[in-house]
């Protein structure tokens, strides 16, 4: 009895070393927010790795038309970055379209991640791109900068991911702006 006994627990000990320990991957999600976001009618994308440091603080489904999904992760200092995807109608995966969910993420963004006092305004575009990312999934995005926010989305017509438009943002990063592109490049079509 004595040797079984030690033989479970120590079988214990081995499994619970095989489980790994809470990480950033697959964007600090549970399985079932990633579940959650496989039954929307489009390929979501996630960030693989979460810039340490950050913990996510706000996860939403929309399931009206057009359905969407927005992830955001907030640093103790106030700094943050979301991520987001919306299903694009029929036809309209043009540039236009996710401009105008970027800027519409934006605005809603700011709302939820931001109890750090920024002010949550983005206002004009800039043409000249102050980062940039590419990444085959959702399309290489140029952000621009206004203040101390960063603003981007995927080209559609390069995403291997069709009928969606995906768009990243991130404020309060300093000179840290690779932080928002590295996590824009590591977004990972959820399976």
């Amino acid at each position: 009895m004595v040797k079984r006994v030690k033989f479970f627990a120590f079988a214990a000990a081995v499994a619970l070393a095989v489980v790994p320990a809470p990480s950033a991957a697959m964007g600090l999600l549970s399985q079932a927010q990633l579940n959650a976001l496989k039954r929307l009618p489009f390929r979501a994308a996630v960030p693989d790795e979460v810039p340490r440091g950050f913990r996510l603080v706000f996860f939403r489904i929309t399931a009206r038309s057009p359905q969407s999904y927005v992830l955001a992760y907030r640093r103790s200092d106030g700094a943050y970055l979301i991520f987001a995807g919306q299903a694009a109608p029929a036809g309209s995966s043009s540039q236009e379209y996710a401009e105008a969910f970027a800027q519409r993420m934006r605005q809603s963004g700011a709302a939820y991640a931001s109890g750090s006092g920024y002010s949550g305004q983005f206002e004009a575009r800039s043409t000249n791109a102050d980062a940039q990312a590419n990444n085959d999934d959702v399309g290489a995005a140029s952000f621009t900068r206004n203040g101390n926010c960063y603003l981007g989305y995927g080209d559609p017509t390069q995403a291997t991911i069709g009928n969606a438009v995906f768009a990243a943002e991130g404020c309060g990063l300093g000179d840290q702006v690779e932080l928002l592109t590295q996590g824009y490049q590591e977004l990972t079509p959820v399976r």
